[in-house]
């Protein structure tokens, strides 16, 4: 789920399809939001260790 105002981009929940997971879909998804020159607020559970390694990459 996505949330977007002028210059912000709000990431409520980002998933990858199975069959497409370890694929870098999700990092390539934020990598395009900051080449458009979006600010990103991510948001996560303190136990969601694969979310935060994604956050880590980027």
């Amino acid at each position: 789920m996505v949330y977007q105002t002028t210059n912000i981009v709000e990431i409520f929940r980002i998933t990858t399809r199975h069959d497409f997971k370890n694929q870098d879909v999700a990092t390539a998804l934020i990598e395009a939001l900051k080449q458009l020159n979006k600010s990103i607020i991510l948001e996560l559970r303190e136990d969601n260790f694969k979310a935060f390694q994604l956050y880590q990459k980027i």
